[in-house]
C-alpha cells in the first residue's frame, strides 16, 4: 500500500522512493522468511558428515501461491535461470 500511495500521489522525490522502497519490503518480507525457516529445516548432516539438502521446490512454490504472488522475476546467474525455468515446469 505505502508503495502505491508513493506512486500516486505527488510527492517529494526523496520521501516517494522512500515509500516505494518500503512498500517493496514489506511485500517481500514474509516469503524471505518462510523460505528462509524451510531452507534451515532442511538440511542434514550424513553419517560421513556431508550436508545434504532436500528439495524444496514444491514448497516453495506453495508458499508463493499462498502469499498470492503472481510472478516471480529472476536476476541473477550461476543456477537462478535454471531454477526459475523448474519452478515454471513445476506450475510456478
Amino acid at each position: 500500500m505505502l508503495g502505491v500511495l508513493g506512486t500516486l500521489i505527488t510527492l517529494p522525490f526523496k520521501l516517494n522512493k522512500i515509500l516505494v522502497i518500503i512498500g517493496y519490503i514489506l511485500l517481500l518480507y514474509r516469503p524471505f522468511i518462510n523460505a528462509a525457516k524451510t531452507l534451515i529445516r532442511n538440511k542434514t548432516i550424513n553419517e560421513n558428515g556431508e550436508v545434504e539438502y532436500k528439495d524444496l521446490s514444491e514448497v516453495c512454490i506453495q508458499n508463493i501461491k499462498a502469499d498470492g504472488i503472481d510472478c516471480l522475476f529472476t536476476l541473477g546467474g550461476d543456477g537462478t535461470q535454471k531454477s526459475a525455468r523448474d519452478f515454471m515446469t513445476k506450475g510456478m
